[in-house]
């Protein structure tokens, strides 16, 4: 009998030592998966919402390509912000201000991106009305856009992830 409550009672010990470390293993995916997230798709979100919130024009306006003109440091001196997602799979924003830097400088958001495989534009335009334009000309987009949605899809763990933004432009 005594070796029978030996057992039971290290049987309810491993059954609670693989109950922690199951709930810890899940946790810590959990966690992963949040950061994956916060850097792949809400880091560009937000920082494509700061600059095209701000932008005074636009000079491309593409389906998976945008630049934007504006003065992000406040140093009367234009800075340019081109956002694209490419046919290899990454996310990409190349920036420049002639003055301060003469040299395009480009930064990977994600190399798990995944618009031009899906087949969803990062960048679709409305005018005032709410209507969507993203099929106008490029130089109409740019007279009359006054919001755009950009759309980040990426591929996590087999999965597509996919995340929207619409930003309003104040300088319109």
């Amino acid at each position: 009998p005594g070796l029978v409550v030996v057992v039971a009672l290290l049987g309810f010990v491993i059954a609670g030592a693989w109950a922690t470390f199951s709930l810890a293993a899940r946790e810590s995916a959990r966690s992963n998966r949040e950061a994956w997230m916060s850097r792949e798709i809400g880091e560009p979100l937000e920082f494509a919402e700061r600059i095209f919130s701000q932008q005074t024009q636009f000079n491309v306006v593409e389906p998976y390509r945008c630049e934007g003109l504006t003065d992000r440091d406040n140093d009367n001196k234009f800075e340019t912000y081109q956002f694209e997602a490419t046919t290899d799979g990454r996310l990409v924003v190349t920036s420049s201000e002639d003055v301060d830097s003469p040299t395009a400088v480009a930064s990977e958001w994600s190399a798990s991106n995944r618009n031009r495989a899906e087949s969803v534009p990062l960048f679709r335009y409305y005018d005032v009305n709410g209507t969507d334009i993203s099929g106008e000309p490029s130089t109409y987009i740019a007279q009359y856009a006054t919001s755009l949605v950009i759309t980040i899809v990426a591929d996590h763990d087999g999965g597509i992830i996919e995340d929207s933004r619409r930003v309003y432009f104040r300088n319109r």
